[in-house]
């Protein structure tokens, strides 16, 4: 850490990751720009700052950063404590690149997980997505193919029954 226990936040935005020989990721373009992150900043005075420096609104970006010798697995900065465990993490380096990363491009980032489109309810014109890989042992009300709601049954999860 810097004097006075400052991590210096290489703030990139605009570019786009790709895998690398090794299965790590690598940003590529956009832009950088550096900011000076203390112990007790705050995440809102943070996005405000990033917010200044890149002119752009923040309020739908989600900020992620590497841990130190990671470029594997993205961090993500959602709260004060999370800012906090960045500047601890990267203490030892002085510096930490940080993403700032659109919630659409975030979903990009994201492997296949093997999910399935399904016919939406009636009305909605939204896509939905249903897991394969996962069974729910909640008991969640959701909509079947036919747009009726349903409740699953853990037991029997091959025959969804209706709600009353």
């Amino acid at each position: 850490m810097t004097e006075g226990g400052i991590v210096v936040a290489i703030c990139q935005h605009g570019g786009e990751f790709t895998s690398g020989p090794n299965g790590n990721l690598i940003y590529n373009g956009g832009e950088a720009h550096a900011v000076d992150v203390s112990h007790e900043m705050s995440l809102d005075s943070f996005k405000d700052e990033v917010s200044n420096v890149f002119h752009v609104d923040v309020a739908d970006m989600s900020f992620k950063y590497f841990l130190p010798n990671n470029n594997r697995t993205l961090i993500t900065i959602s709260c004060d404590r999370d800012l906090q465990r960045m500047v601890d993490f990267t203490a030892s380096a002085a510096q930490a690149d940080v993403f700032l990363i659109s919630r659409v491009e975030n979903r990009s980032i994201v492997t296949y997980t093997g999910a399935s489109t399904v016919k939406a309810p009636v009305g909605d014109k939204r896509k939905r997505t249903a897991s394969k890989n996962k069974l729910s042992k909640s008991n969640k009300k959701t909509a079947n193919a036919t747009g009726d709601v349903v409740q699953a049954d853990t037991s029997d999860v091959n025959r969804p029954r209706p709600v009353p």
